[in-house]
């Protein structure tokens, strides 16, 4: 916690502070609750264990974000620094998307309503390049994944054979948040907040879509619903979706597939989790379901 006990000491928002909760731990980050006796309010901090981009891309992250708040679906951001590593915002009340009790289609709607303000911001950010990605995750998968070198050939001709119909129009290129999660998405008085902005990437509109049913493991008939014209579609939504090209939409389902099951196999060995021995199973069995399709 040495990292956590310098910025409580340099940071001059948090002066004064009563008590710190730990929300989350992971291998890249730490969340924490941040409480005053002297202030009616809590603030959110998140801290960065050694996983921090260079200072333009920091620098291009904050600002969306902030450019997310000022349009009323991202939390404030009230300081911010990129030599330490952390972010302080307002600290949100509410549950998650993942937590509410609607149905499974409405948290669906509602994310994807999300997507669509997320990809009328603008920004400078990084492109996707979703080659590179797939690289860097081969190379790395854990020895601990029993993956053969039969297995990972069978990987990369899958890869293969999704790249080369993909077609990607970088004239078409907009803001995607990336890593859409029904827990990164706050609810609160008919009101939602996205946040972990983090993974955020200049992209088809398809790629934020196909990656959020893929990481949400959204349901073949709920992915229809939502896509095809039904009651289910929203107002607000109709046009958005007609704008999609849905064949790219399930082309970028499979990519997300694909690469979220292979960042698990690449963090096996390095997480301050537990892993266990079913959830490798069931990762594993996802990757041969892939391959078998």
């Amino acid at each position: 916690m040495l990292q956590l006990n310098k910025i409580l000491s340099i940071s001059n928002t948090l002066q004064g502070y009563s008590s710190v909760t730990q929300i989350t731990g992971g291998l890249s980050h730490q969340c924490f609750k941040v409480s005053f006796v002297t202030k009616p309010y809590s603030l959110f901090l998140k801290i960065f264990n050694n996983h921090l981009p260079d200072t333009i891309a920091w620098e291009q992250q904050i600002q969306l974000q902030k450019s997310a708040a000022a349009t009323g679906f991202g939390p404030l951001i009230i300081e911010e620094s990129d030599l330490f590593g952390y972010i302080i915002t307002e600290y949100l009340t509410g549950e998650t998307l993942q937590q509410s009790a609607i149905p499974s289609i409405d948290k669906l709607n509602c994310a994807v309503n999300l997507i669509q303000h997320c990809q009328q911001l603008p920004a400078a950010l990084p492109v996707f390049n979703p080659q590179l990605i797939f690289n860097e995750l081969v190379e790395k998968i854990d020895n601990t994944a029993n993956i053969t070198n039969e297995q990972i050939t069978q990987i990369k001709r899958y890869w293969q054979s999704l790249m080369q119909s993909l077609d990607i129009d970088e004239t078409r290129y907009v803001v995607n948040h990336g890593d859409v999660n029904f827990n990164n998405i706050f609810v609160a008085d008919k009101h939602t907040w996205l946040i972990d902005w983090e993974y955020s990437v200049l992209a088809e509109p398809e790629y934020d879509v196909g990656m959020c049913f893929a990481i949400n493991g959204v349901s073949p008939d709920d992915q229809t619903s939502l896509l095809l014209p039904s009651p289910n579609t929203t107002q607000n939504l109709a046009p958005y979706i007609r704008s999609l090209n849905l064949d790219k939409v399930t082309r970028y389902f499979k990519i997300s597939q694909l690469i979220n099951a292979l960042w698990f196999f690449n963090d096996i060995s390095d997480s301050v989790h537990a892993v266990s021995d079913l959830s490798i199973k069931q990762q594993k069995q996802l990757l041969l379901t892939l391959l078998d399709d």
